[in-house]
């Protein structure tokens, strides 16, 4: 699945309000406000001639650009988290409202391609969207149940893959180590944790909540506060290098930086 579009209401932060971005060279979609209804329309557009960047395996590369404050790592985190969930119908007055608002962030316009075709998801509620393209439009808040689960399950079968340096990655810096793998995010502080995790692994380091704390559990935490995310790190690497060795993959990737990569120095040096 290639996420082409995607329209956003509001974010949980409320930086981004009705607001449409586009990540496709060959689609541009766009969403117009008529009143309180959603309008969405489609036009082509000539496509950008391809770099070394893309083969069998990456089809597009969208950069978003932007100054510091101007709502990239929103973005980045709203696609990350996007499951387009349908409204709830829920009957209690004194949690109706706190419902209403999560819809509010929640709702949105999301366009994948799949394979050769392109579907809208989407979770408006009739009739406030109005579809104006020629693709098939998939609704999350329309009342067949059958279809809702049909529809989540489709969107809970892309691949999600969030790697950032930002220190601004609240509420995305855990992991879980149940159910599926198809969204990972990757932070400085959920590397932390991953390392942490992976070194009470190394000393076999026991679940407190289980067993009472000895002098032997208080040397083992010693040992494992005094190992940075570093040295995780250089682990992981020398375990991918060991990959692509395994493979025989890594001419190839060796290759592919020396021949088609070009770093240039000259700014560089008359900038030292």
């Amino acid at each position: 699945m290639e996420l082409l579009f995607i329209w956003i209401n509001k974010s949980k932060n409320r930086f981004i309000q009705k607001k449409q971005f586009n990540f496709s060279p060959h689609h541009k979609f766009s969403c117009e406000l008529d009143g309180a209804k959603v309008v969405l329309r489609h036009e082509m557009v000539n496509a950008i001639d391809k770099t070394f960047l893309y083969d069998n395996n990456i089809l597009n590369v969208t950069a978003i650009v932007g100054e510091n404050g101007a709502g990239k790592t929103t973005l980045l985190q709203y696609i990350y988290d996007s499951h387009c969930y349908p409204k709830a119908n829920i009957s209690d007055e004194a949690y109706r409202q706190m419902h209403e608002e999560n819809y509010e962030e929640n709702k949105n316009v999301l366009v994948y391609k799949i394979n050769d075709d392109i579907v809208i998801y989407h979770n408006i509620e009739d009739p406030l969207f109005e579809n104006k393209t020629d693709f098939q439009t998939k609704c999350l808040s329309n009342n067949d149940r059958t279809k809702k689960i049909e529809y989540m399950r489709e969107l809970e079968s892309s691949t999600v893959i969030y790697l950032t340096n930002s220190l601004y990655t609240y509420g995305h810096d855990g992991y879980s180590t149940h159910g599926t793998l198809n969204r990972i995010c990757l932070t400085p502080n959920s590397i932390r944790s991953l390392s942490n995790k992976f070194y009470d692994k190394v000393v076999q380091y026991p679940d407190l909540f289980m067993i009472k704390q000895t002098p032997y559990n208080i040397l083992q935490k010693t040992l494992i506060k005094n190992k940075k995310e570093t040295d995780f790190q250089q682990i992981c690497d020398v375990l991918y290098f060991h990959y692509l060795i395994s493979n025989g993959l890594l001419d190839t990737y060796i290759a592919k930086i020396n021949n088609e990569i070009e770093v240039n120095f000259t700014t560089a040096t008359s900038l030292i």
